[in-house]
C-alpha cells in the first residue's frame, strides 16, 4: 500500500503546511471584525448599514484638534461614564475629524460650518437633531437618553471605555473649507456710543419736575443726557442652559487662568460668559489669546 501511504502522508503534510496560515487568517479576520465594530471613523454608508443592522440611531460628533470647545467636550462630556455607556451600547457613534480629508463628504452632506456640531441621524441618514457649539455633560446625557437604546437603570458603569478617541489621521491632509468655527471678528457692541474709551453718553426720556433747575416746562417730557463710565469686557459665548454655561466657564478659567463670570437677566434666559477688562486696550490685548484658540468672542460694553 505504498501509494495509499504516500497519499495520506501528503495529505497530512499539506494539512500541516496550511494549518499555520489558516490560524493566522482566522486571527486576522477576527481582529478586523473587532476593529470594525469599535471604529468611530465610519463613512456615512457604513454608519447607515450598522444602524439598520443593529436597530440604532447614529450619533455624529464633528470635531477638530485645533477647536478648543471640541477639546473641552472631549475632556468633559465624552469622558463621562454614563455618556460612553449610552453611546457604546445604544447608538452608532461616529467621530468626524476635520483634519481627515476623507471626512469632507460628511461636512458637505450635512452642510456643517460650525465646530463642534452634534447630529443624531436615523438609519437612513436623516437628521433628527442638530446641535451646534459646546455642550455640557448634562446636556449630552439628556440628548442620549432620548435616542439611545441603552438604559442607565441598574447599568454597570465600571470600566466603560472611552468611545471618542482620536482616530488615525491620513498623512496627506487636505483642507475642509466648510469646517470652520463660527466666531465674529473683533467688534464693539454697546448700548450707547462712547465719547471716548472711558465714558459713554446715554440719553434717557424722562419727566422733568419744577424742582429741577432746568429751562424745561414742569410736567413736560425732556431728553436728559447723562455720562457713565464705560466698562469693557470680552463675551466668549452664550448658552440657554446654565449647565453648559457653568462647565464652559470653569474650563475657560482653568485653561486661560482667567476669571470669567456668567451674566444673565430676568427677562432674557441667556447665560453669557464674560471676561471683565480694565480698559478697551486691555480687552484688545486679551482677546488675541481667545481668537488664537478659535474661541467665539467679541469685545462689548458691559
Amino acid at each position: 500500500m505504498p501509494g495509499g501511504y504516500n497519499s495520506i502522508k501528503l495529505s497530512f503534510a499539506t494539512l500541516k503546511f496550511f494549518s499555520v496560515p489558516v490560524v493566522f487568517f482566522i486571527i486576522i479576520v477576527s481582529s478586523v471584525t473587532t476593529t470594525y465594530a469599535n471604529r468611530t471613523n465610519l463613512s456615512l454608508a457604513e454608519a447607515k448599514y450598522k444602524a439598520s443592522k443593529e436597530g440604532k440611531m447614529i450619533y455624529v460628533s464633528f470635531t477638530a484638534s485645533w477647536c478648543l470647545p471640541c477639546q473641552m467636550m472631549k475632556a468633559g462630556a465624552y469622558k463621562d461614564q454614563s455618556v460612553n455607556y449610552l453611546l457604546s451600547k445604544g447608538m452608532i457613534p461616529v467621530l468626524v475629524e476635520e483634519e481627515n480629508f476623507q471626512n469632507i463628504d460628511w461636512f458637505n452632506k450635512y452642510n456643517v460650518k460650525t465646530l463642534p456640531t452634534t447630529l443624531v441621524l436615523d438609519k437612513n441618514g436623516n437628521v433628527i437633531e442638530q446641535i451646534e457649539g459646546f455642550k455640557s455633560i448634562k446636556s449630552i446625557q439628556d440628548l442620549l437618553q432620548l435616542y439611545s437604546t441603552a438604559l442607565l437603570d441598574n447599568a454597570d458603569l465600571s470600566n466603560i471605555p472611552i468611545v471618542f478617541k482620536t482616530n488615525v489621521i491620513s498623512s496627506t491632509r487636505k483642507p475642509v473649507p466648510v469646517a470652520t468655527t463660527k466666531y465674529n471678528t473683533s467688534k464693539l457692541s454697546a448700548s450707547a456710543e462712547p465719547i471716548d474709551e472711558n465714558y459713554r453718553t446715554i440719553t434717557l426720556n424722562s419727566k422733568v419736575t419744577s424742582n429741577e433747575k432746568t429751562k424745561s416746562i414742569s410736567g413736560k417730557n425732556s431728553n436728559v443726557t447723562k455720562l457713565y463710565p464705560t466698562i469693557y469686557g470680552i463675551q466668549l459665548n452664550s448658552f440657554n442652559s446654565i449647565y453648559d454655561a457653568t462647565e464652559y466657564q470653569e474650563y475657560v478659567n482653568r485653561h486661560f487662568g482667567k476669571e470669567a463670570i456668567i451674566l444673565t437677566s430676568d427677562y432674557e434666559k441667556v447665560f453669557k460668559i464674560i471676561i471683565s477688562c480694565a480698559s478697551l486696550k486691555d480687552a484688545k490685548e486679551q482677546i488675541v489669546d481667545f481668537k488664537e484658540s478659535e474661541i467665539s468672542c467679541f469685545i462689548r460694553v458691559i
